[in-house]
């Protein structure tokens, strides 16, 4: 499966910097790239659908196909 590039698929502006709200708890887990690609990603998809729903987890498989793998592993260093 070909991955979009969220930019693209939200058509965000990237010359622009956003802030994106992150759970208090993500600090420590935001410091390995996979968690951060994974996290940032997550949010991102909801600046274009704000809930859990078929429709976000569809966004999300498009931009990180590998994201199931990814969330397992953060929730393994979370716990």
């Amino acid at each position: 499966m070909e991955r979009d590039s969220i930019a693209h698929v939200l058509e965000l502006d990237t010359t622009r910097a956003a802030e994106l709200p992150l759970c208090p708890r993500c600090d420590r887990a935001i410091r390995t790239a996979l968690s951060a690609d994974y996290l940032i990603t997550h949010e991102l998809c909801h600046s274009a659908v704000l809930h859990h729903g078929p429709e976000f987890f569809e966004l999300l498989d498009r931009v990180l196909p590998e994201w199931p793998d990814r969330k397992d592993k953060l929730e393994k260093k979370m716990a």
